[in-house]
């Protein structure tokens, strides 16, 4: 690969890194590896600025053992680390805590990982634990919320950083990375599932995204662009929520005639804040906010019983989260 065009898509990443304050001098970063072309991408970023952030990796693999060559993936990861001399922990998923069936593998899988990812990040005391999602991932991930009907923070897609969570390849495209590679001469690994259309990732990318791009030379980018502003709305909301919330909360209670002034949207937050913060256990549907509203219009005080858990007691215009009697 000529040597300007290599250092071109790294530094790009490292700008976006910059911008988004993703990555600090001095870091202990794990890298999500599972063997593919975009983790294994990510890795060889982090390895050309290493010394330049005098970062510490770590670089984990977790086998979900669905396929009966993931073994290979495995070992490819722990061969490629040992070549490249990062520290590299592997696990199965035969050896994680039980994961609750949801009912959509995808989801369980993505869960085992996270256990894993975050056990490893605290066994390293890493301050942050980097994934591969790219461009492509972003726009997918909104057509899969655009189809599940999401609201504005479901479509703001794929954020930069969640938590301990990075996500520093989000403005290079699938294409760039598999070019880098194969300049490269840098084997990955292929999953075989990622063709299956069962999955509903698989089926956007294989059957939408094809038809969607010749539509506009354009599309792509463009509706990159829209996340982008989708994404600084969302900030813009998440602040005046937050110092909303902190005005309406009065020693714990929620004051609510001041809370009832306040637009549908911004009550919608306040209320996942607020519920958030208390810890109890919900599912976030309109219906449900809308049986909260109503109840704090009603005049007199008393207590709402939401689930067996807890409940919302109301007294003088004020309201808190309690247990369930």
């Amino acid at each position: 690969m000529d040597t300007l065009l290599k250092t071109s898509i790294f530094n790009r990443i490292e700008e976006f890194c910059s911008q988004e304050k993703l990555i600090f001098p001095g870091q202990t970063i794990v890298v999500g590896l599972s063997g593919g072309p975009d983790s294994v991408f990510l890795l060889y970023f982090f390895l050309h600025i290493q010394k330049k952030y005098n970062l510490t990796l770590i670089a984990a693999h977790l086998d979900h053992g669905w396929r009966t060559d993931s073994p290979r993936d495995a070992q490819f990861c722990k061969l490629l680390c040992e070549q490249l001399d990062v520290t590299y922990v592997q696990k199965h998923m035969h050896d994680m805590p039980a994961i609750k069936n949801s009912g959509s593998p995808e989801q369980d899988a993505r869960k085992a990982r996270r256990i894993f990812f975050e056990h490893v990040a605290q066994q390293y005391q890493a301050d942050a634990i980097a994934l591969a999602h790219h461009q492509d991932d972003q726009v997918e991930t909104f057509f899969i919320r655009l189809i599940r009907g999401s609201g504005l923070t479901g479509l703001t897609s794929i954020k930069p950083q969640t938590g301990l969570y990075i996500r520093p390849l989000l403005s290079v495209t699938k294409q760039e990375i598999l070019h880098y590679l194969h300049e490269e001469n840098i084997p990955y690994c292929i999953d075989s599932t990622n063709q299956d259309t069962n999955f509903l990732r698989n089926k956007i990318r294989h059957t939408l995204m094809p038809v969607y791009s010749t539509l506009d030379t354009r599309a792509i980018n463009n509706l990159t662009r829209t996340i982008d502003q989708l994404q600084q709305v969302e900030k813009y909301l998440e602040a005046i929520s937050q110092e909303q919330y902190k005005k309406l909360m009065i020693d714990g209670w929620l004051d609510l005639d001041n809370f009832l002034t306040l637009d549908p949207v911004l009550q919608h937050r306040i209320l996942l804040m607020w519920i958030i913060a208390a810890g109890v256990p919900f599912t976030p549907t309109e219906k449900f906010f809308a049986e909260i509203v109503r109840f704090f219009t009603q005049p007199e005080s008393k207590t709402h019983a939401v689930s067996d858990t807890w409940a919302i007691q109301k007294i003088k215009r004020t309201a808190k989260i309690i247990p369930a009697h």
